[in-house]
């Protein structure tokens, strides 16, 4: 395994005693608090240090179980290069820490000779690359992390070309995102619930390195938690038949907090109602058709669908193009379904057939209906336009989203 560390990103510490890494590190690129994290190293004045950020080139070939769960698939990393007069080129250490809502966190410690120091510190001013294949060595108990190892450096080369990694170390920021909102948002990897959580991801690609990115990772897992809860009370009958067997069969609970999933869903023995079961769960919402609304109602309140809506909009930063088409969907069926009541009680006042004939801003709010997938084109904002004019109110916030 490549571990790669640019230079350029490497901050001179100076002279230090420890390797103190508490208070806010913006350097970890996820944002996450530490406090007193210390890498023990002697209380010497030559112990100056090189802080930075770093990330493995490739998946690590797990030997055995240990490795693979010291490593919990993240690639980025936080890298400390540190001046000792105990070793003769250089050495390493890497630590895992969890933090606080359980996203793992890599940091790699590597104490180097004088000699070796300087010529790392003379090509961090020149702004190169360090490339160190490493071997996992034995693991150990620290005071200050949850898990340390030794590493067998195999290899180490300066190299004058790190074009390229910024972009692969963002790159694999975003990656070892995506994989947490999966692994605490999903049962498995695929489906649409993976597919948001993939969306939201990338948007990291823009956010500032001085912003949290903690508290974000959380709301979007609480958001999408509370979707998932909403919109289950909408799942169609077969689907709702089917969780109520998986009820009774295994005891199966279709509705665990996101701590129980593993639990849930090991209940299910049989691997083709696992299957489907998992499926099931992995995918929010899918579009009703208008015709459909027209005929039997649309469960979703138009209270729940802005309240979905508001708690998306809270978030900072970060997007998803699959929830604002399920959220611009939902407003509009509510929209639709209102409409329908309206005419249903009308016709019933006066006394006219039992069949709901179409006036021009129902038939209009179900051709926007069919446009939401292409919610942000001039078509879509055109007929919105429409519909407002002639007489719908949708809250703000719709109008925001399409813009």
């Amino acid at each position: 395994m490549s571990l790669q560390i640019n230079f350029t990103n490497l901050t001179d510490c100076g002279y230090s005693a420890t390797c103190d890494l508490g208070g806010y590190i913006s350097a970890d690129g996820i944002g996450f608090e530490t406090v007193n994290i210390d890498f023990s190293i002697k209380d010497d004045k030559d112990y100056d240090r090189l802080e930075g950020n770093g990330f493995f080139e490739e998946k690590y070939p797990y030997r055995h179980k240990n490795d693979k769960d010291f490593l919990d698939g993240v690639n980025y990393c936080n890298v400390v290069v540190s001046r000792s007069k105990d070793v003769k080129t250089i050495t390493a250490h890497l630590y895992k820490q969890i933090s606080m809502n359980g996203f793992p966190i890599h940091r790699v410690l590597l104490l180097c000779s004088d000699t070796f120091f300087e010529r790392i510190k003379q090509n961090n001013n020149e702004g190169n690359l360090i490339e160190i294949s490493i071997k996992l060595s034995d693991f150990f108990e620290d005071d200050y992390y949850d898990k340390g190892a030794k590493v067998d450096i195999e290899q180490v080369t300066l190299n004058n070309n790190a074009k390229n990694f910024d972009r692969n170390l963002i790159d694999n920021e975003i990656e070892d995102i995506k994989n947490y909102l999966i692994k605490k948002s999903c049962v498995g990897k695929y489906g649409q619930v993976a597919d948001i959580c993939d969306e939201f991801a990338q948007s990291f690609r823009h956010i500032s390195k001085k912003e949290s990115k903690f508290d974000l990772v959380d709301e979007i897992i609480s958001l999408i938690s509370s979707f998932r809860f909403t919109l289950q009370s909408a799942m169609s009958k077969q689907d709702a038949d089917f969780f109520d067997n998986l009820r009774e069969k295994y005891d199966f609970n279709s509705r665990p907090h996101d701590r129980d999933f593993g639990v849930e869903f090991a209940k299910i023995t049989d691997k083709k109602e696992l299957s489907q079961a998992v499926n099931i769960f992995n995918h929010l919402w899918t579009k009703r058709n208008a015709r459909y609304i027209l005929e039997d109602g649309f469960v979703i309140t138009e209270d729940e669908a802005e309240s979905l809506a508001h708690n998306y909009l809270k978030l900072k930063f970060v997007k998803s193009e699959i929830v604002e088409k399920i959220i611009i969907d939902l407003l509009i069926a509510t929209k639709i379904n209102l409409e329908v009541r309206t005419l249903q009680y009308i016709k019933k006042a006066i006394n006219v057939p039992n069949k709901i004939e179409e006036n021009n801003l129902l038939r209009d709010l179900c051709n926007l209906h069919t446009l939401v997938d292409s919610y942000k084109t001039s078509c879509f904002k055109s007929l919105l336009s429409k519909v407002t004019n002639e007489g719908t109110i949708f809250p703000n916030f719709m109008y925001s989203i399409v813009e």
